[in-house]
């Protein structure tokens, strides 16, 4: 039967005489809502720089409580149409990963571009289907020489750092 709501179930049992038991046997059913699916991008962080030669990991994972029925991954360059990409479909389970990863150089993206990611999760529940999406992942596109400079920068900080306890003892 479809459980519509919270619901408690008695029976009388019979022994093999047809002798019945002294107390009904009573079963408690809970109706347990549908929760909208759980996606979460791991791989890149919420803000990340990379530059246009780099090779970006991406990986995310989606769970639903009754069953994931769709995983898509949605990317984008700030201020452009997202770009879906159905990871999975189907029959999935209540659990899945995925993990790819991204040339940039081979996308031709450019120093000054943000591009975006996120997850969106569909649950398989076929009168009131959810969606769920992840955080976005915002990585900014820096050239070579803003990455030469950071490093420099980072660089030259430790090195003082390193002075400056060294003075300071």
């Amino acid at each position: 039967w479809t459980l519509q709501d919270d619901a408690e179930v008695k029976a009388v049992l019979r022994d093999l005489q047809g002798t019945p038991s002294a107390q009904p046997v009573a079963l408690q059913q809970k109706r347990l809502p549908d929760e909208p699916p759980k996606a979460r991008l791991i791989e890149p962080p919420e803000y990340a720089m990379a530059t246009p030669a780099a090779t970006l990991r991406v990986a995310g994972q989606a769970e639903d409580d009754f069953g994931l029925a769709r995983l898509d991954w949605v990317r984008t360059v700030a201020g452009f149409n997202d770009r879906a990409l159905t990871l999975n479909s189907g029959a999935i389970g209540a659990r899945t990963e995925f993990e790819k990863t991204v040339d940039l150089g081979a996308l031709g993206v450019q120093p000054g571009q943000t591009l975006e990611f996120y997850l969106e999760a569909l649950d398989n529940n076929p009168s009131l289907p959810g969606v769920g999406a992840s955080g976005v992942s915002h990585v900014k596109v820096i050239s070579e020489d803003e990455y030469a400079e950071m490093l420099r920068n980072r660089e030259t900080l430790d090195d003082f750092l390193e002075r400056f306890e060294a003075a300071s003892k």
